[in-house]
This record gives structure tokens, sequence and C-alpha cells, in this order.
């Protein structure tokens, strides 16, 4: 489901944006379909946080969304590999020509890389070099990203392609990488995110943004009419469905990567780029909202409100109210099996445990 139904999600979306943003708008087809790829796009990171916090990941809806998700995310590299295309389009067989060679090219070069890959990393590791362990992994991406940026693809392609490759051919280090490269990682997000910021003008948002709230409604609206009946084809119940549909309604961080590469490869205008980013903006800003009214309450809350009402129930007056005296009454819990009543408990002082006489055994 996660799989065909997260492809043809993307695949309806974006074809019905084309038709949308081409007969509605009279946008250019190219970049109809270009928009139609950034609104099919949606943030794993809102929705696992949002799932997380209800305690709903392992049900119907979270697996669902989650493997949705995971689809697209994996379908990231594939999109910007083929937005040069979209340059060439005037010119089609010759584009097709040249991303088949330089797709060719690029196997290739991932085929050296899975190689040559173990003797690397086993020759860095038997440096016990820190410096090298972080260091070296940075380079393979870097790497491959250039070759596949001189190739014409796209330079997010190449850093996708290696990362598979390393974790295909050394799954026991590829954890150990991404824990060394979680700061860069972090320092690179940030400075994208920068530039992007340092690109919107509030002055151009703010003089635009009723137009930013009614695509932003439109985007949600015809994403969750592409969805819901899509996962209802495969089975689940219409309650199940609108709530997914609604929890992928949103348009994800991905739309901003995709909108500056296109930007970058002149498949859209500046004013355009503008309303593309701002409309992403605002549907990521509310999606939490809608998160939190489609997914069911959390589960942790309603099991610590029934244990809390059931320890309230056995825990006995205090000593400040003067009802009783410490460790004379102890109650049990009423959901056990036997009921029973409760347990006075005596007093013992140390002079009667002194007067006591044990017989002797003659007696």
């Amino acid at each position: 489901v996660a799989l065909i139904g997260g492809f043809l999600q993307q695949v309806v979306t974006t074809a019905a944006c084309a038709l949308l943003g081409a007969i509605a708008f009279e946008l250019p087809l190219v970049s109809s379909i270009f928009i139609g790829l950034c609104v099919c796009m949606a943030s794993t990171a809102v929705v696992l946080r949002c799932l997380q916090a209800r305690s709903s990941v392992s049900s119907s809806e979270g697996t669902l969304m989650l493997g949705v998700l995971v689809t697209q995310d994996l379908s990231v590299g594939l999109v910007l590999g083929a937005l040069p295309v979209f340059r060439s389009a005037a010119n089609l067989s010759r584009a097709v020509l040249h991303t088949a060679t330089a797709a060719a090219a690029t196997a290739a070069a991932l085929l050296l890389l899975r190689l040559s890959l173990p003797h690397f990393v086993g020759a860095v590791r038997a440096s016990n070099a820190h410096e090298l362990n972080v260091l070296f992994p940075l380079g393979v991406c870097l790497a491959a990203g250039t070759f596949t940026d001189n190739l014409g693809i796209s330079i997010e392609l190449g850093s996708f392609a290696a990362g598979l490759v390393w974790t295909q051919a050394l799954p026991d280090t590829a954890s150990h990488a991404v824990e060394l490269l979680e700061p860069i990682r972090h320092t690179f997000g940030a400075l994208f995110f920068f530039a992007i910021g340092m690109v919107i003008s509030p002055s151009f948002l703010l003089s635009h943004l009723r137009e930013l709230l009614l695509l932003a409604l439109l985007a949600l609206t015809l994403k969750l009419a592409v969805a819901a009946p899509l996962v209802h084809v495969f089975g689940y119940s219409w309650g199940v469905s609108l709530r997914c549909a609604a929890g992928l309604a949103h348009m994800g961080e991905f739309g901003f990567l995709i909108a500056s590469r296109g930007r970058s490869l002149g498949l859209l205008e500046q004013d355009a780029y503008l309303l593309l980013v701002g409309t992403t903006a605002v549907s990521l800003l509310t999606s939490p909202i809608v998160l939190g009214l489609v997914l069911p309450p959390s589960l942790n809350d309603a099991a610590n409100g029934t244990s809390s009402s059931r320890q309230a129930e056995r825990t006995p007056l205090t000593d400040a109210e003067g009802a009783q005296d410490r460790g004379s009454i102890d109650y049990l819990p009423e959901d056990d099996a036997l009921s029973c009543s409760p347990v006075t408990t005596p007093v013992v002082s140390m002079e009667s445990l002194t007067s006591l006489r044990v017989p002797s055994p003659m007696a």
C-alpha cells in the first residue's frame, strides 16, 4: 500500500495540479508539472512528531502515513534528477538521450564505489583518527554530488545514490556515519533555510497574503480529494482514509528544495517562486493544527488518566487530616480478583512484646 499508493498519490496529484494550472491559471505545462511536483510532497518530520505526541505511530493512520512519506522521501532524488530534463523539454529526444547517458555513467561510478568502499572504510577505521571518520563520508557525499552535477543530472541525486550504496555495502557502519555527520547535516539544513529566508520578501508576502491563504487551502483540498479515494481503494474504511489523507494534505519542506532547484534552472519566474515558497510555508505552519484535529487522542494520556484515578482511589487519608494513624489502614485495589474490605493492622508496642512468655518445650 505504501509503495504503490505513495507512487500513485504523487502521480495523480502532479497531474491534477498540471491540469489545474494549465486550464484555470493559464500557466505553461512545464511550470504546472513542476508546481505539482512541489505540491505532492509532505513533511515526514512534522507528521512523525505529531504521531509520537498522540501515540499513534502504530495505528492504521500512522502506519499508512509514514509508509507514504518514506516513498515520497525516496522519490525526491529522482525528482531532482529529472528537473534538468524539463529545461530541455523543447528538444525532448536530446534530453532523454543525455539523461540515459548520464545515468549509465552514474551507474558505473556507483558500481566502482560499491567495490572500493569497504577497503577505504577499513583503512579509515584502522587509522583511529576521528577527523578521518568524519571527513571521509562527507567527501564521498560531495564527490558523488559533484560528479552527477557535472553530468547535468543533479547534485542531490548523486549524494542520495552514494548514501544508498554505502548502506548496501556497509550496513554495520552506516548508522555510525550518520551520527558523525548529524551536526554537519543540521548546519547545512540551517544554511539552506537561511538562504530561503533571504530570498523571500516580507512585503511581497504581506501584499499577497490572501493569495497565499487561498493557494494553501486549494493545495490542501486537492491533496485531500486525491489521497482519500486512493487509500479507500486499498480496502481501508472512509474514516481511516480521510484521516490519512488529511495528515498528508500539507506541503512539505522538500517543496523548498524543489522550488529552489527549479528557480536556478529557470523553470519558475521570481513571483511564481515566491508564491510557491510562501504557500509551502503557510501549509507547513498549519499542518500541526490539521493533524491535531484528525488524529485520535493520545493513548498514553488516557492510560495515565485511568492510572491516576485508580491511584487516587487507593490513597488513604493523610495524618494532617486527623482521620487515621500511620499504618492503621491499608486499602487494596478495587479491581483485584477478590473483593476485600479494609484490613485493620494493630499497633504493637515494645512493652507488649517483652511481656510475652514463650512456653517451655518440656511443658
